[in-house]
């Protein structure tokens, strides 16, 4: 009996052991496991950077970004589990094959260049535009923003000399009676000198002597143009979308029933607007952590997506069909994105609810 059990005791030794080695063996060299979709972002994010380096910077700053791109490369290759040359021939340690290897480095350097390409097409587009000069401008309100004394305008859709040009432009007034009336969906003609902003910095000068920037926030905005000098603004056609109605009632009713800065917060939660909140009020929520409330996604669109679904659950209309209570909740879902300008978060987080 003793004999047994003692046998019996060294056959789970020896199987722990056993299991161990193989173990060992499976994941030779893997300190990570190797994510495709994140190494994959992250190849094509430092394939923008060199690019940015490479037009704009200095080219010992793109030659540094190229040195980190392969040090990552070569940290997802090895740390994930690929062999050394030495041992990729029999296969020993059970790591990933060469053939499996050399297509992760092919997938990172495909990737890197496509981040690369992908800027240098974007830059190439967005510095194709209008020459400045004096023009008359026939434009739509995209974003009509109230800074007390001054207005802030976004154009779209915009014409010069009756000729059509890409881009938005940039406009600040000076408040008047006759400004009062212009809100977004406007159609607004005027004369002005129109300055095409489509370098990457702006000059010392423009940043009143403190320094050059990059115009990052007008590249991303596709922000072309800046107006100078307007005279004669007039709304010519106030032709607006059912989403900017609303979006204008709404803005009307908060600012009707509460102060401006309380009008402000709710409508930027609502909409994901933040133009119109005081920059030091906002800069508080920023240094607080909690400015993501201001950014509609995930968060609203489930919030509105549970209450819907609890109605339906709470009320149990049985002559609904289950896809018709779907078909609800889905257009409900798109009309407030409507409202919110269909931005990225609220399409991404639509479409994963």
């Amino acid at each position: 009996m003793k004999k047994s059990e003692k046998r019996g005791g060294e056959s789970l030794t020896e199987d722990k052991e056993t299991n161990r080695a193989q173990t060992r063996k499976s994941t030779w060299g893997r300190l990570f496991n190797f994510r495709p979709a994140l190494c994959s972002a992250t190849a094509f994010a430092l394939g923008i950077l060199f690019a940015v380096a490479v037009k704009y910077e200095s080219r010992g700053k793109a030659v540094l970004l190229c040195d980190v791109f392969l040090l990552f490369a070569a940290g997802c290759l090895f740390l994930t589990g690929a062999q050394p040359p030495y041992r990729a021939k029999t296969n020993e340690g059970g790591g990933k094959s060469t053939p499996f290897s050399l297509f992760r480095a092919a997938l990172l350097c495909l990737f890197f260049v496509c981040g690369a390409g992908d800027f240098a097409l974007f830059a190439a587009k967005y510095q194709s535009v209008t020459e400045s000069g004096e023009y008359y401008v026939n434009a739509r309100v995209k974003e009509a923003r109230d800074y007390g004394n001054s207005v802030y305008l976004i154009l779209d859709d915009l014409f010069f000399d009756s000729r059509a040009a890409e881009g938005k432009l940039c406009l600040y007034l000076y408040k008047t009676d006759a400004l009062q009336t212009v809100a977004e969906g406007d159609t607004v003609a005027f004369d002005a000198k129109i300055i095409a902003n489509t370098q990457w910095k702006e000059s010392a000068e423009e940043n009143g002597g403190n320094g050059a920037q990059t115009r990052v926030y007008e590249w991303r905005r596709w922000i072309k143009y800046e107006a100078k000098s307007c005279k004669n603004l007039r709304v010519t056609s106030e032709k607006r979308n059912v989403f900017q109605t609303i979006r204008l009632k709404l803005k009307q009713t908060l600012d009707l029933s509460m102060d401006g800065d309380s009008s402000a917060l709710c409508f930027a939660i609502l909409t994901g607007e933040t133009a119109e909140i005081n920059g030091e009020l906002l800069d508080r929520f920023r240094y607080g952590g909690v400015a993501h409330i201001f950014a509609v996604s995930g968060l609203h669109v489930g919030a509105l997506f549970a209450f819907i679904t609890a109605l339906f659950r709470k009320g149990k209309p049985a002559f609904v069909p289950p896809v018709a209570k779907w078909a609800v909740a889905a257009a409900l879902i798109a009309f407030y994105g409507g409202i919110c300008g269909f931005s990225s978060g609220v399409v991404r987080a639509a479409v994963m609810c």
